[in-house]
This record gives C-alpha cells, structure tokens and sequence, in this order.
C-alpha cells in the first residue's frame, strides 16, 4: 500500500507540473519593470514495449513479458544564465513500474564555451546503435551508465566531473558491506570523469576517461577510449574502443578490451546498418574478466539490416544476426537469428516498431545440462524460438 500511495503523491505532482506547464509562457515575459520573468517548461518521453517468445519444445508455451519506461524533466529557465532541471523517471521490466526522483541539477552558463553544473548528473560512453542493446543504463562498449552526485565543467570541448556515487551508493547506505579485511563501511564511492569532444569537418572524435573508486582496498574501476562517429557521403561509421578495469590496486587487475565498428549507408529510400562488437578479456592467474554487470552483453556478435522507406510512415527492413550469447570464450553457445522489422511513424513524435525474428541454436553447449549459467542473453535451449515484439515510443 506504501508503494501505490507514494506512486499516487509523485504522479499527481508530475500531473499538477504539467497542468500548470501547459498555461506557462514558453517565451520570457516581462514583468512591470521590463526584467524577463523565468520560463518553465516540461518534456519527456515514454515507452511501452511488449515482447513474445516461442519455444518449440515438448510444451510449445508462448512466454510474454513487458518493458515500460517514462521519463518527464521539468525545466526552469531564471535568466539567460542560470537554469535548473529537474528528472523523474520510471523505468523496469514489467507494466507498472515504480516513478522516481532521478535526479537535479543547476547550471551556469556564460556562453557556448563555458558552463557550470552542481547536481545530480548521468555519465555513460560509447553506447551501441544495435537497437537490442542501445540502452546505456544497461550495456555500452565504452562505459555505462554512472551516476553522481557533484560539479561539472564544460569548456571549450572539454567535460570534467567530481563527484560521489549516486544509486549504488544509495543501496550501499542501507546495509553493511564487509571488505576483505573483516571491516564494514558504507558511502564511500566517488567518480571522477573527463572527455574531450573534437568535431572537425562533419567528424566527431571524443576520447574519455572515468575513474570509480570505492575506497574498499583494491575494489576500484576504470574505463578509458575513443568513441568516434564519422562520414563520409551517403557512408557513417561509428566506432568505439573501451577499457575497463575492475581491482585496479591488485597487482594482476582484471581487464576487458571491447571493439565496435557500426558502419551505415543511406542513399534516397534505401539504408543500410551493420555491426561488429568483440570483447576480448585478459585472464591472468585465472582470473575472470571484468564485465560491471550486464555493460558487456556477450563477447561477439554480428548483424545486419537492410531497410526500404515506402512512404513517410512506413518502412519495412531484413536483418540477419549472430550471437555468442555468453562472456564466456570457451562456451559454444552460439544462435543465428533473422526476420523482419517494420517501423512506423503516423505523426511527428510518435514511432512504432514491430518485429518478428526466428532463433535458430547453433552450439553443442545448448544441449548440455547447466548451459545456462554461462549465457548472458536468453536462455533460448536447443529448440528453434520465434521472437515477436512491439515497441512504441512517443515524445512530449
């Protein structure tokens, strides 16, 4: 019941906001004295996605499950300097998902060049294209998503951030977390970030660095790379290269080296996508790679999709994909999955994807018992699966 009430309070604020949004200026009004009076506005997003799957095994079921996102920021602009955001989001694998505080922040900004933020800010790098990984909070070759709490400087191309852990730390706070020593303590995460954005001549390189440190010992991260986006015609590439390293203080860390190459054509109706990720992990003394979660979804695979615009509202493509579905390089877990997904966009703002994608298990491994602690996509077993989803999405 605590949940629905709170749930009801945050909806009906996001509700009062809006309301009220839609009888504020968008543009600056002056008051009696002629000074600009602050601007508030709000937009957002929100996502509905439904997905089956069936098995052609001895029960023949067909699985369902459901994904919802929304995310509303509130903005209010003081003057042509200071501003404030405010994020509330709701985001989980189910129909009803829990609405939150996401984060806040202030900023200065002097001129183009020159800006200021204290707050609550996001960081992610070198996020995937591949429409089934494309969400950085969960998977990226260069870093996902971390959360701080802090101050960032942008000048001149230059991003640096300092600040403490944010969300994890939060979960961290509410328990006990025992290090190797028999000690216990908690809060004590800090992040420290930095990129550099060069755009010359239409290209797009931007070299990062984060630093996370939980001051647990040896229990620290590190990601560093290049995340460059690049054209040339009717051709783009994007590419990304990213380290990540867990235990940084030991004297055998534990390394992850991740390589993308996204390459695309587009020319009058027809586009053309495709894509490579490899991971490769360097396992010294028999240690296991590093991984931060679910930020690298498996260490390989391939596709590609050819697309044909019929009309402003519908397009129709092909793809074709293979999948390693595991982090773990001596499994034989592999899966060739093709079909076809139709995109529509009846008006501006509002996309639907449709998709239906057969399964076909390529590995050995899949008909071994316990495969299924080594698989980091589906466990999709030894029997064909047909894949079918909705995905529909609409701004405000």
């Amino acid at each position: 019941m605590k949940k629905r009430k709170h749930t009801a309070i945050i909806s009906a604020l996001v509700l009062g906001l809006a309301t009220a949004s839609a009888f504020a200026q968008t543009a600056p009004a002056a008051d009696s004295e002629g000074k600009k009076s602050m601007e508030f506005k709000v937009s957002g997003q929100a996502e509905f996605d439904t997905y089956a799957r069936w098995k052609n095994d001895s029960e023949q079921d067909l699985y369902h499950r459901f994904w919802s996102t929304v995310d509303v920021d509130f903005l209010v602009k003081f003057n042509d300097q200071w501003s404030a955001q405010v994020e509330i989001e709701a985001d989980a694998g189910e129909s009803s998902p829990y609405l939150h505080y996401n984060g806040a922040f202030v900023q200065y900004r002097k001129n183009e060049n020159l800006a200021f933020k204290l707050g609550d800010m996001t960081y992610s790098e070198g996020a995937f294209n591949y429409y089934d990984y494309d969400d950085p909070a969960i998977n990226a070759a260069g870093m996902a998503e971390h959360d701080v709490r802090g101050i960032e400087l942008d000048f001149y191309g230059l991003q640096f951030a300092l600040g403490f852990t944010r969300n994890a730390c939060d979960y961290l706070c509410g328990q006990q977390l025992e290090n190797m020593n028999g000690t216990s303590s908690v809060c004590t995460g800090y992040d420290i970030h930095a990129a550099y954005q060069f755009n010359f001549a239409g290209q797009k390189l931007r070299p990062f660095v984060h630093y996370h440190n939980w001051q647990h010992g040896t229990q620290n991260e590190f990601h560093a790379g290049l995340d460059a986006a690049l054209e040339f015609g009717p051709f783009a590439l994007h590419a990304v290269y990213g380290l990540h390293k867990d235990d940084i203080g030991k004297t055998w860390p534990r390394s992850t080296h991740a390589f993308l190459a996204e390459p695309s054509f587009k020319m009058a109706n027809v586009s053309l996508k495709a894509g490579l990720f490899y991971a490769w992990f360097e396992k010294d003394l028999e240690l296991d790679a590093t991984i931060h979660g679910s930020e690298i979804p498996e260490y390989l695979f391939a596709y590609g999709e050819g697309d044909y615009k019929l009309n402003d509202m519908f397009t129709v493509g092909l793809l074709c994909e293979f999948h390693t579905n595991s982090i773990n390089l001596y499994t034989d877990l592999g899966s060739l999955n093709f079909g076809s997904r139709l995109y529509v966009t009846p008006v501006e703002g509002l996309d639907i994807t449709t998709f239906a994608t057969a399964i076909l298990p390529l590995g050995h491994d899949w008909e071994k018992q316990g495969h299924e602690k080594n698989v980091s996509t589906e466990n999709y077993g030894e029997d064909v699966n047909l894949k079918f989803g909705v995905e529909a999405v609409f701004k405000f």
